[in-house]
Protein backbone atom coordinates (compact mmCIF):
# COMPACT_ATOMS: atom_id res chain seq x y z
CA UNK A 1 0.00 0.00 0.00
CA UNK A 2 2.52 2.51 0.75
CA UNK A 3 4.48 1.67 -2.22
CA UNK A 4 1.56 2.76 -4.54
CA UNK A 5 0.49 5.62 -2.55
CA UNK A 6 4.22 6.84 -3.53
CA UNK A 7 3.44 5.95 -7.08
CA UNK A 8 0.92 8.30 -6.99
CA UNK A 9 2.35 10.88 -4.98
CA UNK A 10 4.71 10.57 -8.48
CA UNK A 11 1.88 10.34 -10.67
CA UNK A 12 0.34 13.49 -9.39
CA UNK A 13 3.06 15.80 -9.03
CA UNK A 14 3.81 15.20 -12.67
CA UNK A 15 0.14 15.94 -13.18
CA UNK A 16 0.86 19.36 -10.72
CA UNK A 17 3.56 20.31 -12.64
CA UNK A 18 1.93 19.78 -16.35
CA UNK A 19 -1.23 20.99 -15.49
CA UNK A 20 -2.69 18.60 -18.40
CA UNK A 21 -2.89 14.79 -18.39
CA UNK A 22 -2.17 14.22 -22.08
CA UNK A 23 1.27 15.47 -21.10
CA UNK A 24 1.38 14.32 -17.94
CA UNK A 25 1.18 11.02 -18.75
CA UNK A 26 3.70 11.09 -21.83
CA UNK A 27 6.00 12.07 -19.61
CA UNK A 28 5.07 9.13 -17.11
CA UNK A 29 5.08 6.83 -19.94
CA UNK A 30 1.47 6.32 -18.92
CA UNK A 31 -1.58 5.81 -20.79
CA UNK A 32 -4.04 8.90 -20.32
CA UNK A 33 -6.75 6.76 -18.69
CA UNK A 34 -4.71 4.61 -16.42
CA UNK A 35 -3.55 8.33 -14.91
CA UNK A 36 -6.37 9.40 -14.78
CA UNK A 37 -7.41 6.38 -13.14
CA UNK A 38 -4.45 6.78 -10.50
CA UNK A 39 -5.33 9.96 -9.41
CA UNK A 40 -8.92 9.25 -9.01
CA UNK A 41 -7.56 6.54 -6.76
CA UNK A 42 -5.53 8.97 -4.45
CA UNK A 43 -8.57 11.24 -4.00
CA UNK A 44 -10.65 8.48 -2.82
CA UNK A 45 -7.49 7.56 -0.35
CA UNK A 46 -7.18 10.82 1.01
CA UNK A 47 -10.55 11.70 0.48
CA UNK A 48 -10.42 15.07 -1.20
CA UNK A 49 -11.20 16.91 -4.42
CA UNK A 50 -7.03 17.21 -5.71
CA UNK A 51 -8.32 18.50 -9.27
CA UNK A 52 -10.86 19.89 -11.56
CA UNK A 53 -10.54 18.82 -15.17
CA UNK A 54 -11.67 21.12 -17.66
CA UNK A 55 -11.54 20.73 -21.40
CA UNK A 56 -8.08 23.10 -21.52
CA UNK A 57 -6.40 21.49 -18.98
CA UNK A 58 -6.22 20.28 -15.04
CA UNK A 59 -6.78 23.11 -12.27
CA UNK A 60 -5.22 22.08 -8.83
CA UNK A 61 -7.54 22.60 -5.99
CA UNK A 62 -6.35 23.84 -2.39
CA UNK A 63 -5.58 20.39 -0.99
CA UNK A 64 -4.11 19.37 -4.55
CA UNK A 65 -1.60 22.37 -4.50
CA UNK A 66 -0.89 21.68 -0.82
CA UNK A 67 -0.34 18.07 -1.83
CA UNK A 68 1.69 18.88 -5.07
CA UNK A 69 4.27 21.19 -2.86
CA UNK A 70 4.90 18.77 -0.11
CA UNK A 71 5.02 15.64 -2.28
CA UNK A 72 7.72 17.44 -4.37
CA UNK A 73 10.25 17.15 -2.14
CA UNK A 74 9.21 13.56 -0.91
CA UNK A 75 9.20 12.68 -4.36
CA UNK A 76 12.84 14.26 -4.98
CA UNK A 77 14.08 12.89 -1.88
CA UNK A 78 12.87 9.33 -2.74
CA UNK A 79 14.45 9.29 -5.99
CA UNK A 80 17.74 10.68 -4.80
CA UNK A 81 17.57 7.84 -2.73
CA UNK A 82 16.63 5.13 -5.20
CA UNK A 83 19.36 6.55 -6.98
CA UNK A 84 21.88 6.20 -4.14
CA UNK A 85 20.78 2.86 -3.09
CA UNK A 86 21.37 1.83 -6.81
CA UNK A 87 24.67 3.30 -7.17
CA UNK A 88 25.93 1.86 -3.97
CA UNK A 89 25.15 -1.24 -4.92
CA UNK A 90 26.77 -1.71 -8.27
CA UNK A 91 29.86 0.13 -6.80
CA UNK A 92 29.64 3.57 -8.11
CA UNK A 93 28.98 5.38 -4.86
CA UNK A 94 29.78 4.11 -1.15
CA UNK A 95 32.94 3.64 0.73
CA UNK A 96 36.20 1.85 -0.24
CA UNK A 97 38.28 1.05 2.42
CA UNK A 98 41.87 0.07 1.73
CA UNK A 99 45.66 0.34 2.93
CA UNK A 100 48.90 0.88 1.19
CA UNK A 101 52.08 -0.82 2.17
CA UNK A 102 54.69 1.48 3.64
CA UNK A 103 57.32 -0.82 1.77
CA UNK A 104 55.94 0.11 -2.05
CA UNK A 105 56.67 3.91 -2.06
CA UNK A 106 53.38 4.47 -2.98
CA UNK A 107 53.92 4.35 -6.94
CA UNK A 108 51.69 1.56 -7.42
CA UNK A 109 48.81 1.89 -5.18
CA UNK A 110 48.47 5.95 -6.76
CA UNK A 111 48.60 4.58 -9.91
CA UNK A 112 46.06 2.04 -9.39
CA UNK A 113 43.86 4.05 -7.40
CA UNK A 114 43.96 7.32 -9.26
CA UNK A 115 42.42 4.92 -12.11
CA UNK A 116 39.85 3.95 -10.23
CA UNK A 117 38.88 7.26 -9.25
CA UNK A 118 38.80 8.60 -12.53
CA UNK A 119 36.40 5.67 -13.65
CA UNK A 120 34.60 5.70 -9.85
CA UNK A 121 33.95 9.36 -8.74
CA UNK A 122 31.49 8.80 -6.56
CA UNK A 123 32.99 6.10 -4.68
CA UNK A 124 34.69 7.67 -1.15
CA UNK A 125 38.32 5.74 -0.84
CA UNK A 126 39.40 5.85 2.51
CA UNK A 127 43.56 4.97 2.58
CA UNK A 128 45.57 4.48 5.15
CA UNK A 129 48.93 3.16 5.33
CA UNK A 130 50.85 0.33 6.84
CA UNK A 131 53.31 -2.51 6.65
CA UNK A 132 51.49 -5.73 5.07
CA UNK A 133 51.53 -8.01 8.37
CA UNK A 134 49.30 -5.20 9.89
CA UNK A 135 47.40 -4.52 6.61
CA UNK A 136 46.35 -8.26 6.14
CA UNK A 137 45.22 -8.39 10.06
CA UNK A 138 42.84 -5.51 9.60
CA UNK A 139 41.82 -7.04 6.39
CA UNK A 140 40.92 -10.20 8.42
CA UNK A 141 38.87 -8.56 10.81
CA UNK A 142 36.97 -6.50 8.39
CA UNK A 143 38.14 -3.02 9.13
CA UNK A 144 39.55 -3.24 5.30
CA UNK A 145 38.13 -3.75 2.09
CA UNK A 146 41.32 -4.45 -0.07
CA UNK A 147 44.97 -4.09 0.92
CA UNK A 148 48.45 -2.97 -1.37
CA UNK A 149 50.78 -5.87 0.34
CA UNK A 150 54.11 -7.34 -0.34
CA UNK A 151 53.86 -10.79 -2.18
CA UNK A 152 54.23 -13.55 -1.86
CA UNK A 153 51.57 -13.49 1.61
CA UNK A 154 50.63 -16.72 3.60
CA UNK A 155 47.25 -16.12 4.93
CA UNK A 156 44.09 -18.95 4.52
CA UNK A 157 41.30 -17.41 3.00
CA UNK A 158 42.80 -14.64 1.03
CA UNK A 159 43.13 -13.77 -2.14
CA UNK A 160 45.58 -11.57 -3.80
CA UNK A 161 45.44 -9.34 -7.45
CA UNK A 162 49.25 -9.08 -8.38
CA UNK A 163 50.00 -5.48 -9.49
CA UNK A 164 53.55 -5.49 -10.02
CA UNK A 165 57.02 -7.14 -9.59
CA UNK A 166 60.44 -4.66 -7.99
CA UNK A 167 63.45 -5.92 -8.50
CA UNK A 168 65.89 -6.24 -5.02
CA UNK A 169 69.73 -4.65 -5.08
CA UNK A 170 71.83 -4.05 -3.22
CA UNK A 171 72.56 -0.80 -1.92
CA UNK A 172 76.64 -0.04 -0.48
CA UNK A 173 78.64 2.95 1.05
CA UNK A 174 80.97 4.36 -0.93
CA UNK A 175 84.41 2.89 -0.96
CA UNK A 176 83.14 -0.48 -0.29
CA UNK A 177 85.38 -3.35 -1.65
CA UNK A 178 82.45 -4.86 -3.78
CA UNK A 179 81.56 -1.54 -5.63
CA UNK A 180 84.12 -1.98 -8.00
CA UNK A 181 82.04 -5.15 -9.29
CA UNK A 182 78.96 -4.18 -11.81
CA UNK A 183 76.97 -6.87 -10.19
CA UNK A 184 76.91 -8.74 -7.13
CA UNK A 185 76.68 -12.14 -6.40
CA UNK A 186 74.41 -13.51 -3.50
CA UNK A 187 77.42 -15.37 -1.93
CA UNK A 188 80.09 -12.19 -1.37
CA UNK A 189 77.49 -10.98 1.36
CA UNK A 190 78.07 -13.97 3.58
CA UNK A 191 80.71 -12.20 4.98
CA UNK A 192 79.28 -9.16 5.66
CA UNK A 193 76.14 -6.88 7.82
CA UNK A 194 73.15 -7.22 5.68
CA UNK A 195 70.37 -5.00 6.24
CA UNK A 196 66.91 -5.41 5.63
CA UNK A 197 63.17 -4.70 7.05
CA UNK A 198 62.12 -6.78 9.67
CA UNK A 199 60.76 -10.09 9.27
CA UNK A 200 57.65 -9.21 11.36
CA UNK A 201 56.43 -6.44 8.71
CA UNK A 202 55.87 -9.09 5.92
CA UNK A 203 57.13 -12.50 7.08
CA UNK A 204 56.34 -14.42 3.76
CA UNK A 205 57.78 -11.44 1.42
CA UNK A 206 61.01 -11.83 3.63
CA UNK A 207 61.41 -15.16 3.58
CA UNK A 208 60.98 -15.44 -0.60
CA UNK A 209 63.75 -12.85 -0.72
CA UNK A 210 66.30 -14.77 1.78
CA UNK A 211 65.63 -18.02 -0.48
CA UNK A 212 66.06 -16.26 -3.71
CA UNK A 213 69.15 -15.34 -2.75
CA UNK A 214 70.61 -17.60 -0.15
CA UNK A 215 68.44 -21.07 -1.06
CA UNK A 216 68.54 -23.03 2.20
CA UNK A 217 71.52 -21.58 3.84
CA UNK A 218 73.88 -20.35 4.95
CA UNK A 219 72.69 -17.28 5.08
CA UNK A 220 74.59 -13.56 6.22
CA UNK A 221 74.16 -11.73 9.60
CA UNK A 222 70.78 -9.90 9.05
CA UNK A 223 70.08 -6.53 10.48
CA UNK A 224 67.17 -5.43 11.15
CA UNK A 225 65.88 -1.23 9.74
CA UNK A 226 62.27 -0.32 10.19
CA UNK A 227 62.20 1.38 7.12
CA UNK A 228 63.88 2.87 4.13
CA UNK A 229 65.29 5.98 5.50
CA UNK A 230 66.66 4.75 8.10
CA UNK A 231 68.29 1.77 6.33
CA UNK A 232 69.96 4.19 3.98
CA UNK A 233 70.72 6.34 6.91
CA UNK A 234 72.59 3.10 8.12
CA UNK A 235 74.40 1.95 4.63
CA UNK A 236 75.82 5.50 4.22
CA UNK A 237 77.08 5.01 7.77
CA UNK A 238 78.97 2.39 6.71
CA UNK A 239 76.67 -0.39 9.05
CA UNK A 240 76.36 -2.93 6.51
CA UNK A 241 74.67 -3.49 3.13
CA UNK A 242 70.92 -2.69 2.14
CA UNK A 243 68.18 -5.04 0.68
CA UNK A 244 65.98 -2.70 -1.36
CA UNK A 245 64.06 -2.39 -4.24
CA UNK A 246 65.39 -0.89 -6.92
CA UNK A 247 63.07 1.97 -7.85
CA UNK A 248 63.36 3.27 -4.32
CA UNK A 249 67.37 3.43 -3.95
CA UNK A 250 68.08 7.65 -4.38
CA UNK A 251 70.85 9.13 -6.28
CA UNK A 252 72.29 10.58 -2.79
CA UNK A 253 76.61 11.08 -1.75
CA UNK A 254 77.53 8.45 -0.18
CA UNK A 255 75.46 5.53 -1.29
CA UNK A 256 75.92 3.16 -4.07
CA UNK A 257 72.98 0.68 -5.70
CA UNK A 258 74.30 -2.64 -7.66
CA UNK A 259 72.07 -5.72 -9.38
CA UNK A 260 72.77 -8.64 -8.19
CA UNK A 261 73.56 -11.77 -10.73
CA UNK A 262 70.91 -13.51 -12.45
CA UNK A 263 68.79 -14.53 -11.61
CA UNK A 264 67.94 -11.53 -9.85
CA UNK A 265 65.64 -11.57 -6.38
CA UNK A 266 62.45 -9.67 -7.51
CA UNK A 267 59.18 -9.28 -4.84
CA UNK A 268 55.81 -8.62 -5.66
CA UNK A 269 52.96 -5.78 -5.05
CA UNK A 270 49.64 -6.86 -4.80
CA UNK A 271 45.97 -6.19 -3.50
CA UNK A 272 45.22 -8.59 -1.10
CA UNK A 273 41.22 -9.56 -0.43
CA UNK A 274 38.71 -11.38 1.34
CA UNK A 275 36.46 -13.79 -1.38
CA UNK A 276 33.71 -14.14 1.23
CA UNK A 277 33.16 -10.24 1.73
CA UNK A 278 33.39 -8.64 -1.56
CA UNK A 279 31.53 -5.37 -1.38
CA UNK A 280 30.46 -3.43 -4.41
CA UNK A 281 33.30 -0.99 -4.40
CA UNK A 282 35.51 -3.41 -3.81
CA UNK A 283 34.48 -5.62 -7.05
CA UNK A 284 34.79 -2.12 -9.28
CA UNK A 285 38.34 -1.66 -8.15
CA UNK A 286 38.89 -5.33 -9.22
CA UNK A 287 37.36 -4.69 -12.42
CA UNK A 288 39.39 -1.54 -12.65
CA UNK A 289 42.37 -3.55 -12.33
CA UNK A 290 41.50 -6.15 -14.62
CA UNK A 291 41.12 -3.89 -17.68
CA UNK A 292 44.20 -2.42 -16.79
Amino acid sequence: MALMQLERLQYFVALAEELHFSRAAERLQLSQPALSQQVKRLERQLGVQLCERGPHGVTLTAAGQRLADGARDLVTSYEALIAEVTAVGHGEAGVLRIAHTRSDGAAVARAALASFGRQHPGVEVRAEVGWTAWNLDRLVTGDLDAAIVRTPIERPGLRVEPLAESEVVAVLPTGHRLARSRRIRSAWLLEEAVLCWPRRQAPAAHAALLTQLFGTGPFPALHDEPDADHLLAAVAEGAGIGLLDRARVPRRRGLLMRRFTAPEPHLGIGLAWRPDHPSPQLRALLATLRRA
